[in-house]
């Protein structure tokens, strides 16, 4: 993994170089004056120190451990289900069979990327920019949020989404024999109507309620944060 810490850092440090030469001529490389330009030099210094500390460290750093995790996870519950060691409990109250737990992690790996993906949003709104330097990078999180939320955990989804369809088919064979049995009885129980009802509305990805509203607002962030640039500019 250092290898990639280390490109990961020498991006950071190129991104870094090239934007201490933007800002130095902010009128030519921005088309307006910023901040922490050169005229402005406490300002210029301290911004600089600290940009080249969150990108040649923290970022990548922030990247690995982010990648690191999201492939122990997936090889954990790869070997998990393929020896059908995933406990799966439908009626948890989790509603996604017990295992939501996963599905935590995995947002708060989420998280972590919407926090880069801030950070690029503001350094374009501060410096009025749209360069390559950061549409980039910006679409690149964007995608990689959208597919964190469903390939780390999928094999979870796999194994959920087998136990339901098999429980929902033994509840609809039950309701079959009921519906002709109706004819003779003139009874039709409830019980099995509102199982099937219940079953149809587990989810099969390991987020409980609470958590998948999160991870729809970060899979939705991108767009939101644009609009919000868009607003504020």
């Amino acid at each position: 993994m250092w290898q990639l810490w280390l490109f990961f850092s020498m991006c950071g440090m190129f991104y870094t170089l090239l934007n201490m030469r933007w800002v130095m001529e902010p009128v030519r490389f921005y088309g307006t004056p910023t901040f922490d330009s050169l005229d402005h030099t406490l300002v210029f210094v301290a911004n600089r120190l600290f940009m080249a500390f969150m990108t040649i460290y923290v970022f990548p750093t922030s990247l690995i451990v982010c990648i690191g995790a999201t492939v122990l996870i997936r090889r954990v519950l790869n070997y998990m289900a393929r020896t059908d060691q995933i406990t799966i409990n439908l009626f948890d109250s989790d509603n996604c069979g017990g295992l939501s737990e996963f599905g935590l992690i995995n947002a708060l790996i989420m998280g972590i990327y919407f926090i880069l993906l801030t950070n690029i949003v503001l350094n374009m709104q501060s410096h009025r920019s749209q360069t390559w330097m950061l549409v980039l990078p910006l679409i690149g999180m964007s995608i990689v949020i959208a597919l964190q939320s469903v390939l780390a955990v999928y094999s979870i989804h796999g194994c959920v989404q087998a136990k339901k369809q098999e429980a929902l088919t033994n509840v609809s064979r039950r309701l079959s024999n009921q519906l002709i049995d109706l004819e003779k009885s003139g009874y039709f129980p409830s019980d099995l109507l509102a199982l099937r009802d219940h079953l149809l509305s587990v989810r099969t990805y390991p987020y409980s309620t609470y958590i998948n509203g999160v991870v729809n607002l970060l899979r939705l962030s991108p767009a939101l944060l644009g609009v919000a640039r868009l607003v504020f500019r």
